[in-house]
């Protein structure tokens, strides 16, 4: 559910999704996420590397960590149905109803949980190996995530300056060709070489964030990746070290082959 908030929410919020469908799914997702704050009152947490299972306790930590978090997230999603019934048909209603939709942008802030539990699930794995490809494959996601949020933005800053100067006339707003068309700008980013060039002040300050971003999270993927790609490796040449040197060590002392398992007896 995490990583579907992570999706939907830029595009619900730079207007790419819309529908009944995508509303369905939206308020799946918030009754999901209120009946969780329910749940996390009685799920036992770690307290100076104890299990703690008593209600009491359990609750007093979760309203101490995550439950303000929690309530601050999900309030402004029950409070947007009302405001869509109750808003005037006036210039100004639209406004602030546009402005209290942007109000969903802010469960992508449930994000700060993925790292509580990648530590959960690092603590479960007990293979190097199984646990390194994960890493790598987190790192690979996160990139992703990251420009899926940059592109949702650079859509939505866009009506009046790069989508009309370099998108083609027949391209709906909220299309497929859109998104991909912001997504490519997202990456280019990252080489510094693209066709869509931004238009309006607005566009030139969003680029110039992202870019000084971007230079920074490559910065941070490459080292990552390359640490990453260097412990399998090392992983695979000690694995191949050991095998040689049991293979010599039986050779050396002419060691007999291990006996063959035994045969189940015939009744």
């Amino acid at each position: 559910f995490l990583f579907l908030d992570c999706i939907l929410i830029p595009l619900q919020g730079a207007s790419l999704v819309e529908g009944g469908f995508v509303e369905s799914l939206g308020v799946v997702l918030t009754i999901f996420w209120s009946l969780d704050i329910l749940v996390q009152f009685g799920v036992g947490v770690n307290i100076d590397l104890h299990l703690e299972r008593r209600l009491s306790k359990v609750a007093f930590h979760y309203l101490r960590t995550w439950f303000v978090f929690d309530i601050a997230v999900n309030m402004p999603l029950w409070l947007l149905p009302w405001l869509e019934a109750h808003r005037p048909n006036t210039t100004e209603g639209s406004e602030a109803l546009k402005a209290a939709r942007f109000l969903r942008l802010i469960r992508v802030f449930r994000v700060a949980k993925l790292h509580r539990l990648s530590h959960v699930a690092y603590d479960a794995i007990h293979s190097a190996w199984l646990l390194t490809a994960l890493k790598i494959f987190q790192l690979m996601v996160a990139m992703l995530l990251f420009n899926h949020m940059a592109a949702c933005g650079w859509y939505a800053i866009g009506q009046d300056g790069w989508r009309r100067e370099f998108l083609p006339a027949d391209v709906e707003n909220g299309s497929f060709h859109a998104y991909v068309a912001s997504m490519h700008w997202s990456l280019t980013q990252f080489q510094g070489v693209g066709y869509i060039l931004p238009v309006s002040r607005v566009e030139h300050i969003y680029a110039s964030l992202f870019l000084v971003c971007s230079l920074a999270g490559l910065a941070l993927f490459v080292s990552s990746l390359t640490n990453s790609i260097r412990q399998l490796t090392e992983l695979h040449t000690d694995r191949v070290r050991v095998g040689v040197s049991t293979l010599n060590f039986v050779r050396k002392y002419r060691l007999p082959p291990p006996p063959p398992p035994p045969r189940p007896g015939r009744g």
